[in-house]
């Protein structure tokens, strides 16, 4: 199933574009629950990928014993891998992400749509324990600051 009948959602609806990223925050602001979860994701963006330095670390799915998946600069993620939610985000440095609309939930054939473009700080998460992030938009790409 292609997602792309969300996308004039995305664009009709302001406000949803809005909510998705107001939950963007540190780790003084996280929930209890996440806290572990956020260093465990710090710790990880130290490791180095094919593309080099981590930009981005992910804990998918609530069991806090499996690894983060690590992503490096301009490396397309989904918001679900594995049939696991993200549960947490971690940018580890200073970030311009796209967010769109993936044709495949692995993120290997890129974006049919770029839907907006946010510019994040290094040590910003997207806490998503709900699961309600990714599913308007599927996927995110993140570079170094370009806009």
């Amino acid at each position: 199933m292609k997602p792309t009948l969300l996308l004039p959602l995305v664009f009709t609806c302001p406000t949803l574009a809005q909510s998705l990223f107001s939950s963007i925050t540190t780790l003084a602001n996280l929930p209890q629950d996440l806290r572990g979860t956020y260093r465990k994701l710090a710790r990880a963006c130290d490791t180095r990928t094919e593309l080099g330095a981590a930009a981005v670390t992910i804990q998918y799915g609530a069991d806090e014993s499996s690894p983060a998946a690590v992503y490096g600069l301009d490396e397309c993620f989904p918001f679900t891998k594995d049939n696991k939610k993200a549960r947490l985000v971690l940018f580890c440095r200073n970030l311009d992400c796209t967010f769109g609309i993936a044709e495949d939930l692995d993120c290997q054939s890129g974006f049919l749509d770029t839907v907006l473009h946010y510019r994040l700080n290094g040590g910003q998460a997207l806490p998503n324990p709900a699961g309600v992030v990714g599913v308007a938009l599927n996927a995110v790409k993140c570079g170094t600051r370009q806009f």
